[in-house]
């Protein structure tokens, strides 16, 4: 999977729990677990969660 494709599917997976859960509710850990990456992948391509 691309950089590029690996961040769509990051956001997908965020968007989707930020729905169900709220931004507060979710956690980097519920979006990594959802997506099956570790954090490491996730901090790669974002900052933080906001």
């Amino acid at each position: 999977m691309s950089a590029e494709q690996r961040r769509a599917q990051l956001v997908g997976v965020a968007a989707e729990l930020f729905s169900a859960g709220g931004v507060e509710g979710t956690a980097v850990s519920d979006i990594v677990a959802a997506a099956g990456v570790s954090q490491g992948t996730f901090y790669w391509h974002f900052d933080s969660k906001a």
